[in-house]
């Protein structure tokens, strides 16, 4: 009998043991095969986002050709528009047939615009693909700085503003704002950076560490938007309510350098005068003039403001700024060329009595110069 029990015993261990050998290959092998697909999952996931990186390097190279074709588009307008502007001043004044001609700033927006229902579409093909799968907030954000990263700032800025406008309770929200408004500046968007912090700044309390960073950005997307004025302010405030921080040391620098900025501002005038858009000339003079009261280009600054008044017949204009002109250098070798520019003036005005005063000053205090020539001439033609 115990016998019987014994080989009963060992027959139901070599059974346990066997099947528990089963089990065990059986989870082996399992594992193996788990891991198998993990493995071929990885590979495409990998080979998935070299197509995605490959389809959206491909994009960016089509948005750039685009914004390439669009500033190609806009030189060519604006000279266009100039070449109008010069035969419109040679013809007479009331003929505005060439302005049919002109291109708008409008029709350059609506081009602008289209551009970006266009890069907006392109990414949110991205962003539906299989091999993209792009869902989250995180996986968004973590695109788009990493598109920002690779110089893809068109693309940064679309995941940027999917994030500020899909999920406004993420953790990343706060961070995609502040981000939005680097890579438009880097992007050269000035406007619209100036529009983002605006937005930014409404839900940000005065002392978040994100305030002076983006006034500092605005303040100086203003100036290159030639707004120094309003440049000027913001430097002012980050200085005044910020004086600690970094940016305070920057807003100083960057005001320092604008103050020195009469030459700049002088030089962009004159290119005008030189191209005959005197009425972008008459503001750069009187920037000069108004902004900077002791720089060394003032005195020419006036002399040639007063000329560009001539030249788009603001008569009235001329007398008196060359009145200002001649009160505050009348000790200058151009003082009888102003006093001729005058009495020109009066003439146009009708006011000829007055202009015969100064036409005879001329040719008796200055009988050896041009000015009085003309003086001359130009009285016989008014006998």
């Amino acid at each position: 009998m115990q016998k019987i029990q014994k080989i009963l015993l060992i027959l139901f261990s070599l059974l346990f043991f066997t099947g528990c050998l089963a089990t065990q290959q059986d989870i082996a092998g399992l594992k193996i095969e788990m891991n198998d697909m993990s493995r071929k999952v990885n590979e495409n996931l990998q080979e998935g986002i070299k197509v995605n990186i490959k389809v959206r390097d491909e994009i960016v190279a089509e948005i750039d050709r685009l914004k390439q074709i669009n500033a190609e588009l806009r030189t060519n307008i604006d000279i266009q528009n100039r070449y109008i502007n010069q035969i419109s001043g040679k013809v007479d004044a009331g003929n505005t047939r060439f302005n049919d001609y002109k291109i708008s700033e409008e029709h350059l927006q609506k081009i602008n615009s289209k551009l970006e229902v266009i890069e907006t579409k392109l990414f949110d093909i991205l962003i539906s693909t299989k091999v993209a799968i792009i869902t989250k907030d995180k996986d968004i954000y973590d695109t788009a700085r990493a598109d920002f990263s690779r110089a893809s700032y068109d693309l940064a800025i679309i995941g940027f503003k999917k994030i500020i406008n899909e999920y406004p309770e993420s953790q990343y929200f706060r961070q995609a704002n502040y981000d939005l408004v680097v890579t438009l500046y880097t992007s050269n968007a000035w406007g619209k950076v100036i529009e983002q912090v605006d937005k930014f700044a409404e839900f940000l309390p005065p002392q978040d560490e994100f305030v002076s960073r983006i006034k500092l950005i605005k303040a100086k997307s203003l100036v290159k938007l030639e707004d120094d004025d309003r440049a000027v302010i913001i430097y002012q405030d980050i200085m005044k309510n910020y004086s600690e921080s970094e940016d305070s040391k920057i807003a100083k620098d960057d005001l320092d350098r604008l103050r020195s900025n009469d030459l700049k501002i002088y030089e962009k005038a004159r290119a005008y005068f030189r191209e005959e858009e005197y009425q972008q000339a008459i503001a750069g003079f009187k920037k000069l003039i108004a902004d900077y009261p002791e720089s060394q280009y003032l005195k020419v600054a006036h002399f040639d403001l007063i000329v560009s008044l001539y030249m788009t017949e603001s008569w009235q204009k001329v007398v008196e700024v060359a009145a200002q002109y001649l009160s505050s250098y009348p000790n200058e070798d151009s003082i009888p060329r102003m006093i001729l520019i005058q009495a020109k003036s009066y003439v146009q005005l009708d006011k000829i009595d007055v202009a015969k005063e100064l036409y005879d000053l001329i040719i008796n205090k200055y009988p050896q110069l041009d000015e009085a020539q003309i003086a001359k001439d130009d009285l016989e033609n008014l006998s």
